[in-house]
Parts: structure tokens; C-alpha cells; sequence
């Protein structure tokens, strides 16, 4: 079995080289395949992603989350075999690649495993009152429209996936499978793949929020403006029967 890390990355220059550094001691044992895309840094990312064995993706311009992990995914179809695993991590550092582990031994019955702030055993340490509470608000409002078996946490960016689920998004959808710019692009992949039979489950995960070191990109108005997109994104795709 094959890995592939997918880390979108944009201004990470700070925690990318720890993050990168560290992969191979914390993966030893696996063979895997780290894909950074730099989502039109203004920093060094794109430099420093260049200094270690990984393939560098590159936007001109910021064109947002959705669209970085949407040119990794879309960089992974036909690269491997239908049970090689597809890894999301934040490029902030804030994940820590060894739960891919835990995340692996539960791929056996299912096809995606979310690393899970909000099932038992989860938490999160570091994030702001306003943050967490829209997380949680958003998780749990997306719950009751869309429901997916097996998920609690629906913007968790750490996830892993058997690589014939996101070939089979892409064949559905095509470039419509992520149509979101910023953070709803995660529970919206969710969502769209569990309507196409993905099995879903979670592993706790704590996160530690204090640990990133560059800046924030969240934005309390711009997320619920993406949510809002989202929530119509969502139901016209139930509409079209997809």
C-alpha cells in the first residue's frame, strides 16, 4: 500500500520545514508520496517545498483551499491502485502525521476515516471562542441537511481516503466534485462522496492549535459567506440526483 500526503500550503514558510523534516520519521515503514501545492505563496513555500523529495504543485495566484486540494486530488487520479491511501493534512503543523496509523487501520471496512475533533476522545486546544463555536455550529447544522453516517466532525482537513473514492468523485463530478474557495471545501467533499457510497468513520483527534506558527487565514464573515455557497452547492448537486 502506496500513501500519498496531500498539503495544501499558502504563506506556511514558517512550519513547512518541520513538517516536511519530520515526515519520514514519523511515516517510517510506509511508502509514501508527499504532494505540496503552493496556492500562490507570497513566502518562500514554494522554496522551501523544493529543498525536500516531494512534488511541488504550484498556483500563479491564490485561488483558495478548494482549489489547491482539488489540483492535488485531481494530480493523484490514475497514479495509483484503487486501495492506496490519500492523506489531507494542514501544512500549518498543526496535524500530527502519525495518526495516519490509526486513521490506515480503519480503512480495512471503510473508505474515508476523519480524524475527528468532536467524537469521543477529541478535542481541541488553542482555538479561539469564535472559531470553535462557528465549527461546531456549521458541523452541526450540516448534520441535520446533509447527514453522513459516521461523521461528526464534517471540516476536519485531516482525513485519509482510499484513492478509488476521489477517482470515482472525479468521474462523477468532474471539475465540479470541490467547487468551494475556502474551508467549506472539506465537509462539501464529504458530502459529495458519501452520496456516492463512501464509508465513513472517525478517529479521535486533538489538536493543537497553539502550535501553528503562521498566520491565520480564518475569517469569521468570509466562512459563513462560504458555508451559505456551500449549502446551495450542496443542494443543487441533490437536485441534479448526484
Amino acid at each position: 500500500m502506496k500513501v500519498f500526503i496531500i498539503l495544501p500550503a499558502y504563506n506556511e514558510e514558517p512550519a513547512l520545514p518541520q513538517l516536511l523534516a519530520n515526515l519520514p520519521h514519523k511515516l517510517a515503514g510506509l511508502a509514501y508520496e508527499a504532494v505540496v501545492i503552493d496556492d500562490g505563496s507570497r513566502d518562500r513555500t514554494a522554496a522551501i517545498a523544493a529543498q525536500y523529495p516531494v512534488t511541488l504543485l504550484r498556483h500563479d495566484k491564490n485561488q483558495g483551499l478548494g482549489a489547491a486540494l482539488k489540483t492535488g486530488l485531481a494530480y493523484l487520479v490514475g497514479r495509483g491502485r484503487p486501495d492506496d491511501l490519500v492523506l489531507t493534512l494542514d501544512a500549518d503543523d498543526t496535524h500530527d502525521p502519525a495518526l495516519l496509523f490509526a486513521l490506515a487501520e480503519k480503512m480495512t471496512a471503510h473508505d474515508i476515516v476523519i480524524a475527528s475533533r468532536y467524537c469521543a476522545g477529541g478535542a481541541q486546544t488553542g482555538v479561539g471562542a469564535v472559531r470553535a463555536l462557528l465549527s461546531r455550529l456549521m458541523s452541526g447544522l450540516l448534520q441535520v441537511v446533509f447527514p453522513v453516517k459516521g461523521a461528526s466532525d464534517y471540516s476536519s482537513g485531516f482525513r485519509a481516503y482510499r484513492l478509488a473514492v476521489i477517482e470515482r468523485g472525479f468521474q462523477v463530478y468532474g471539475d465540479k466534485l470541490i467547487e468551494s474557495r475556502g474551508f467549506s471545501c472539506m465537509p462539501e467533499l464529504l458530502v459529495k462522496l458519501a452520496g456516492l457510497g463512501a464509508r465513513v468513520t472517525e478517529v479521535p483527534l486533538v489538536m493543537h492549535y497553539e502550535r501553528k506558527r503562521s498566520s491565520s487565514k480564518f475569517r469569521p464573515l468570509a466562512l459563513i459567506g462560504d458555508y451559505l455557497s456551500l449549502f446551495l452547492i450542496l443542494l443543487q448537486a441533490r437536485i441534479k440526483g448526484q
